[in-house]
């Protein structure tokens, strides 16, 4: 009997650990989810519905929206300016939501980069930038900022050249600053 007691007293130790490793496991696959569910509502908000958006606007300023993809703008056409400042500051949205969600999107941050590296080469966007930056966090200031330096800087916008900005662009000390303040402020 007293070997069998000896025993008894291990085994609130046994499951002690056994009930670490179970939380542990499932931290881990609840964690993993929320980075998926994150990247899905990142990809709608920052993507799908923004694209949406751009599409429903278009008529009302065909000439900014042109723009955002390399176009010429509309011969005789006056843009309405709210609908052209929605949009813009859907963009800029979005690349704030980028930087929100940079740690847990379990996208390509370079993805999501030669987008608004895209979008940076239109100095219409530029022009409503320059006016809307103050209402933006300063990490966000600074990312949309440098992405604007590098993008009003090509001479076009196809896609190896977007995507060899954004390779030059993302492994500038700059863009590394602004992404490890972002990830400290959100740790706090």
């Amino acid at each position: 009997m007293d070997r069998f007691t000896n025993k008894i007293r291990f085994l609130p130790g046994i499951f002690v650990a056994v009930s670490a490793v179970l939380t542990y496991n499932l931290f881990l696959i609840t964690s993993k989810h929320q980075g998926r569910e994150t990247t899905f509502k990142m990809v709608d908000r920052g993507w799908v519905i923004l694209n949406k958006e751009i599409r429903a606007m278009h008529e009302k300023c065909p000439s900014f929206v042109n723009s955002l993809y390399g176009r010429q703008p509309e011969n005789d056409v006056t843009d309405d300016w709210v609908a052209a400042n929605y949009v813009a500051n859907l963009i800029f949205q979005a690349e704030e939501d980028f930087l929100t969600s940079v740690e847990v999107d379990q996208s390509d941050s370079a993805a999501w980069i030669n987008i608004f590296m895209n979008f940076s080469c239109s100095r219409p966007l530029y022009t409503y930038w320059k006016k809307s930056r103050n209402y933006y966090a300063i990490t966000s200031q600074k990312l949309v900022d440098l992405v604007f330096e590098y993008a009003l800087k090509l001479k076009n916008n196809d896609v190896k050249t977007i995507a060899s900005a954004t390779k030059i662009l993302m492994e500038t000390p700059e863009y590394i600053d602004i992404i490890k303040t972002r990830l400290s402020v959100e740790r706090g």
